[in-house]
């Protein structure tokens, strides 16, 4: 398993619909080490059933109580979500309605790298979706907003806090959204359910109350439904900053021909003193797309990362992953790879990648948090598809790929009012030419 792409384009909104699939910080952590009692000892109740959907809601039940990979970090009670679950399964009357039930189940992983391939015109969108806040005591303070969203085109900034969403108190949504069957309280839970409440549902018109430092006024800002536009319109693009500061930017890894439009640009900027890699809102992809391109910047094979599955009640021992050196020749000169909140999955572990063996500098805020690969399986009576985190991935330390933090952190408030891309700028400053 390779695949860690966690976003596909969006088709018409309605039952069925391939779902959205943005993201979102470290809502996983990786770790070896014995897993929670919940997926081990007596199973779920079964009762025989006249609904041809418990067949699927028992493979889905059993499938990540055998493969999903953060039980031992997560604190859902897995056995007693199969207990009150598998009898509404036994009641399910139609492929729509076991499709809630399924959202509701994996919902309770909270675990935006897990879900369904496929939403409802009502299903909440996965987190994060263009608006990243933090709790600072009782406060939801606002880190960062996605660039060109409609959350940034309401006037919502990094430094306000969220006071209200359609109408309803930050903390009386978020307790509402917080994840069920729960052995004890989880911050990264309550982080979840936080930038849930602010994704809202695909068929929201939003409206978030928001209070800027200083100020006890709260402004009311309309956030249109639909998808959030990204930062940059292609999915690569490739020029000169300026003499010798080559820059591209990669919207995913998922596409194979990336490979050869990477190629031809590196030799277009051969002569380049430094390559600035912008992988903000980047959706993620495939390393057999991010590893050959990870190939042109090492002269040499060299270790990346760690990796491990599940393996009984545990996980396995971990091995080594690896870039494996390529092409007529390597670019040896200076790298600088800029993240957001909005770096996913793949994105991650090439920024990781680059910063573990010495061969880059991350510059920007955190990154999604998305710990793991995934792996996919079917349910045959719904037809519906579940992606799951399966393959936990480690930094070269040992600490999980969630906890990566970018030799230069940057803070995202004031930007808006400035002008100024402040990560993109301290990302020319690294560059020193």
């Amino acid at each position: 398993m390779r695949d860690e792409s966690r976003n596909r384009p969006m088709a018409p909104r309605g039952f069925g619909a391939p779902r959205e699939l943005v993201t979102r910080r470290a809502f996983l952590a990786g770790g070896a080490g014995v897993f929670a009692s919940a997926c081990a000892g007596r199973p779920f109740r079964r009762t025989t059933s006249a609904s041809p959907f418990a067949g699927d809601f028992d493979l889905l039940h059993s499938r990540l109580a055998a493969d999903y990979c953060f039980f031992d970090q997560k604190q859902t009670d897995w056995r007693a979500v199969g207990d009150l679950f598998r009898p509404k399964a036994d009641e399910v009357p139609d492929a729509k309605a076991f499709m809630v039930l399924a959202e509701e189940v994996l919902e309770t992983l909270y675990d935006p790298h897990t879900h369904l391939g496929s939403n409802r015109s009502d299903s909440w969108r996965l987190p994060p979706f263009d608006v990243w806040a933090e709790w600072q005591g009782s406060r939801a303070v606002i880190t960062e907003v996605r660039r060109r969203s409609r959350a940034e085109n309401a006037g919502v900034t990094a430094g306000q806090e969220a006071i209200s969403i359609n109408g309803i108190a930050i903390r009386t949504a978020v307790e509402r959204r917080m994840p069920k069957f729960l052995r004890k309280p989880d911050p990264l839970a309550e982080q979840w359910a936080l930038l849930s409440v602010l994704a809202g549902r695909h068929d929201d018109r939003r409206v978030l109350s928001t209070r800027a430092p200083g100020d006890d006024r709260a402004v009311e800002r309309q956030l249109e439904d639909g998808r959030a536009a990204a930062g940059h319109s292609g999915g690569f693009e490739a020029r000169w900053l300026r003499p010798g500061l080559a820059y591209m930017h990669f919207s995913s890894f998922s596409d194979p021909e990336l490979v050869g439009l990477f190629d031809r640009s590196l030799e277009d900027f051969r002569a380049a003193h430094a390559l600035l890699m912008d992988v903000r809102d980047n959706s993620g992809g495939d390393t057999a797309v991010a590893l050959p391109i990870l190939g042109r910047l090492v002269a040499e094979r060299r270790q990346y990362a760690w990796m491990a599955k599940r393996q009984g009640l545990g996980l396995s021992a971990r091995w080594p992953e690896f870039i494996q050196s390529r092409g007529p020749w390597t670019f040896t000169r200076k790298v600088v790879v800029t993240v957001n909140h909005w770096s996913e999955s793949m994105a991650e572990g090439v920024a990781m990648a680059l910063s573990s063996i010495g061969r880059a500098r991350v510059v920007g805020t955190t990154m999604a948090g998305l710990g793991a690969g995934v792996r996919r399986f079917h349910l045959p009576t719904s037809g519906l598809d579940v992606q799951y985190s399966a393959e936990p991935i480690y930094q070269l330390s040992g600490h999980s790929r969630s906890d990566f933090v970018p030799e230069v952190v940057i803070r995202m408030e004031g930007a808006s009012e400035s002008g100024v891309d402040p990560i993109l700028a301290a990302a020319i400053a690294e560059m020193d030419i």
